[in-house]
């Protein structure tokens, strides 16, 4: 900004909280307006727009001069010597032209590395660090350091004492024993009510943001990030029986390793630190290799790993080394654990989710060939009743569990329930060898321009739902039977649309 209008004289910054849900980031929009040596600016910053924004707009008394620097391309929509209208359709069409050459070509440069992509301001702070550490200048003077804190160290610190006030914990004066991790998602909330019937006794939620609705006095909330290990010690603090569910379920590398396997670490570590009796871990049948596995072989606890969780996705990675530390943890002693894994989970409020071996994409299901795969579901209540006596039952430590219902459907029948309830879906049946050409052309795209992408022949062969599932154990053992078939809880997920 300094760059177009001169040195800043003030600054008048403020910030608000969209409730995204990030703890670490409470204040989420922010907002400062400048005034300078020869004029006025503006600056936004927003965790929320998507896609993400790196851009500047400059207005100036000929022109206004638009740069976006992810593309790395100016747009500079000019006055001509003509009616106002005439100046507006002109500046349009002239700037959309620009627009379309500019991007064809720079991403011909980026394909062929004759244009790099902006650093961003990691580099700029691994230059620093590494300056400091050879003991060279850093490659921003203290100075204007100094003169940004000036700036903005008020709103900062007034920003600070906001966001403790905002995150207080709710009902501390309670002393629960039992912990539920992820008590805001679908199965969180679905244990959260359970306990509270069966139980009546306090619960000790560990939450990312405030509700927005006022708190029961018989749940103490505590507002924190899996991936601080503080937030994880404060709240084992008199504990006695954990619920691990939460994870992440959407973001990149960063959003995954945090919510999933610092989290899982940081929650075992707290439990032993703690003494906690139980934990019971809610992991995912995603850790199971899917594209080795033999039609027809029953799927057990013993199943094989996913072998390439590098190239099935984040949430397969993260969830197969978080599921290894809990086992590991078991093994040496630090903690008593059972690990659950469901099927693909649903219910009420589960609706928009589409059968697994399907691909949503804006609205649409692409179901991966003719429909007629095995669907591993299982009713939301049968997996609660499965959470209930994993922390109820003496069970060996390191004990794992599959739950899915026994009778199935194919993903065509799902689909069938969906449309005859009414739902806005729109499912596409797709041959897999057509998604499999598909996904070698954004794989070697994605090598191109050396990005991660959404679809990879691996992907494509992995997506085929496991089947036929063996439940033996936790019938066995846990004696977990399912109480809601899936005829009733597909009735209940879709219930027929009136006539």
């Amino acid at each position: 900004m300094e760059a177009f209008l001169g040195p800043i004289q003030s600054a008048d910054t403020r910030y608000y909280a969209s409730g995204t849900g990030d703890a670490n980031l409470v204040f989420d929009e922010w907002r400062t307006m400048v005034e300078t040596e020869k004029g006025t600016g503006q600056m936004y910053i927003s965790w929320n727009v998507r896609p993400i924004q790196n851009e500047l707009i400059i207005h100036g008394s000929k022109g206004v001069m638009h740069v976006d620097c992810y593309l790395q391309i100016i747009n500079l929509r000019k006055t001509y010597p003509a009616p106002k209208p005439i100046q507006r359709i002109l500046g349009g069409g002239f700037g959309a032209l620009h627009m379309l050459s500019r991007v064809t070509i720079n991403t011909l440069r980026f394909a062929t590395k004759r244009l790099l992509p902006s650093p961003g301001i990691h580099v700029s702070v691994v230059k620093f660090h590494e300056a400091l550490h050879k003991g060279e200048a850093p490659p921003v003077p203290a100075e204007e350091g100094r003169r940004v804190i000036a700036l903005l160290e008020e709103v900062s610190h007034r920003a600070d004492d906001d966001k403790k006030v905002y995150l207080a914990d709710a009902n501390p004066h309670l002393q629960p024993r039992i912990l539920v991790t992820g008590a805001n998602g679908f199965l969180g909330k679905a244990l959260v009510n359970r306990l509270r019937e069966e139980h009546g006794e306090p619960l000790r939620l560990l939450v990312r943001k405030p509700p927005t609705t006022p708190v029961p006095e018989d749940l103490q909330l505590m507002y924190g990030d899996l991936g601080n290990p503080a937030y994880l010690d404060r709240a084992m603090e008199g504990i006695e029986l954990v619920f691990h569910i939460g994870a992440a379920m959407s973001g990149g590398n960063f959003e995954f390793n945090a919510g999933t396997i610092w989290g899982t670490r940081n929650v075992i570590d707290a439990c032993e630190k703690h003494g906690v009796r139980q934990l019971v871990y809610v992991s995912s049948m995603s850790v199971l290799d899917h594209a080795g596995h033999e039609a027809g072989v029953p799927v057990v606890e013993s199943s094989p790993y996913e072998p390439f969780p590098q190239n099935r996705g984040l949430y397969t990675k993260t969830k197969l080394e978080a599921e290894k530390m809990v086992l590991q943890a078991a093994a040496e002693g630090r903690v008593h654990a059972v690990i659950l894994r469901p099927g693909q989970i649903y219910g009420p409020g589960a609706e928009k989710t589409p059968p697994s071996g399907t691909i949503g994409i804006a609205g649409r299901w692409l179901v991966v060939g003719s429909g007629e795969h095995h669907v591993p579901l299982v009713y939301i209540d049968n997996v609660v009743d499965a959470l209930m006596l994993a922390a109820e039952k003496e069970l060996p430590n390191g004990s794992i569990f599959q739950l899915v219902d026994p009778e199935g459907i194919r993903q065509r029948e799902y689909v069938e329930y969906a449309v005859r309830a009414g739902r806005p879906v729109r499912a596409s049946y797709v041959p897999a060898w057509f998604l499999k050409l598909a996904g070698f052309g954004v794989e070697t795209l994605g090598k191109l321009l050396k990005r991660a992408v959404p679809l990879t022949p691996y992907r494509v062969k992995s997506i085929t739902p496991l089947w036929p599932c063996d439940c033996t154990a936790a019938h066995t053992n846990l004696g977990w039977q399912p109480r809601v078939s899936i005829r009733e809880g597909m009735a209940l997920t879709y219930p027929p649309k009136k006539p």
